[in-house]
């Protein structure tokens, strides 16, 4: 019986790390960072993946591949703890999280809406501010 490989998007990806983790279930097809040390150890590691070094307000939908998950591992800065608690308004590192939604709701519009979307972060994703950073209407 074969088991079944999934595709998937790595937004955000560093040094690739959360492929590396998914895999033998999921094959990443396209990952981003635009990090040059991230994408030089990225590309060392995994050479068989297109590796796309732009900043994420560059990325389009139309551009990505089909894909079963979309995974970011945006910035935390904003989020953390240790960090300032600026948030994830527009013009923070963790505000390039909207780059990321702007991004899936494009490949919905192509019709390459990944099934499973992923956003992992610190607690203070969720949390923080009574959890206002993310859901403002609450």
């Amino acid at each position: 019986m074969a088991i079944e490989t999934f595709a998937a998007l790595e937004f955000f990806a560093g040094s690739g790390l959360v492929g590396t983790g998914l895999a033998p279930d999921f094959k990443v097809l396209w990952a981003n960072d635009n990090s040059a040390k991230k994408a030089k150890v990225f590309r060392a590691n995994h050479p068989e993946v297109e590796f796309d070094p732009r900043a994420i307000q560059e990325v389009h939908g139309s551009e990505l591949p089909s894909a079963d998950l979309a995974w970011a591992s945006f910035p935390c800065q904003d989020l953390s703890l240790a960090g300032n608690l600026s948030g994830m308004r527009k013009g923070t590192r963790s505000g390039l999280f909207w780059e990321w939604v702007r991004i899936v709701a494009e490949l919905e519009q192509f019709g390459k809406r990944p099934t499973v979307l992923v956003a992992e972060n610190v607690a203070g994703f969720v949390v923080a501010h009574k959890g206002n950073q993310l859901f403002p209407s609450f």
